[in-house]
């Protein structure tokens, strides 16, 4: 299961807008931009360090496909999980 802004909130006791001023006030993004950094950050290092495949990474983040995953690594890295790992393997600039 993937932590969500609204079970952070919950666990904090906080209304979620509430929590999400408190992060825009210190980070200047929002909950849901700070928890999708984290996953994308996360999941190039599981892409850079283990040999899992693409599918078994999109689910260990709670992805339902590896090509709804594949399409928002993209957006946040500008290459696809696979040129990513190609790249990192080689010690491209990423």
């Amino acid at each position: 299961m993937t932590l969500t802004g609204r079970q952070v909130a919950k666990a904090l006791d906080l209304p979620y807008h509430r929590l999400n001023m408190v992060f825009e006030a210190i980070d200047g993004i929002t909950v849901f931009e700070f928890i999708r950094q984290e996953r994308m950050t996360r999941a190039a290092g599981m892409l850079k360090q283990t040999s899992l495949s693409v599918a078994e990474i999109a689910l260990a983040f709670g992805y339902p496909t590896s090509s709804s995953f594949s399409t928002e690594f993209k957006k946040y890295w500008k290459k696809p999980p696979l040129q990513y790992r190609i790249a990192s393997q080689r010690g491209d600039a990423l």
